[in-house]
């Protein structure tokens, strides 16, 4: 798994630590005060930066438009949804309403996880395949049908070729 873009709420403990250490570092260096007030805007300032950096890196048109496909937590169980967005590939850093989120590369397809306070999503990003009625899968979607690998294949295509070509990877 490649992280594309993680939220501070999303990271580890070892993670946090280092980030407070390397802002700690950096007000002290600059002869700022090194408080935790100071140090926590320190990292969202920063984490803001990176979301922006990574919404520059993902700028990029693609021939169809992108199906989310979502397991969606809420306060009443667990629901099955879909959005379809613009043909841009930054739209997978959007939170869809989550307060911390984990974009993420799971070697096939682009994926997050993210936090809000009813509970936890998971969604899958895919391209719609121009030839393709796109209508019947997310009717399968909305009807809560179980969605095969195949099936779901036959109607779009991962973003991967995407992200490794951005990356490197």
């Amino acid at each position: 798994m490649r992280t594309i873009f993680k939220s501070y709420g999303m990271k580890s403990a070892d993670e946090i630590a280092q980030q407070e250490k390397e802002a700690k570092e950096y007000l002290l260096e600059n002869g700022s005060e090194a408080g935790q007030g100071a140090i926590y805007e320190y990292i969202r300032d920063n984490e803001n930066f990176e979301y922006e950096d990574e919404q520059d890196n993902l700028d990029k048109e693609l021939d169809g438009n992108i199906l989310c496909i979502a397991s969606i937590g809420r306060w009443n169980g667990r629901f099955q949804g879909y959005k379809i967005c613009g043909n841009n590939l930054k739209e997978v850093l959007g939170s869809f309403g989550c307060d911390e989120i984990h974009v993420f590369f799971d070697g096939f397809n682009i994926k997050s996880k993210g936090y809000h306070h009813d509970g936890t999503n998971y969604i899958e990003y895919r391209e719609i395949r121009q030839d393709k009625d796109i209508d019947r899968l997310t009717n399968m979607i909305y009807s809560g049908k179980k969605i095969t690998r195949n099936i779901l294949n036959y109607y779009t295509k991962s973003l991967g070729s995407y992200v490794k070509e951005i990356y490197g990877w």
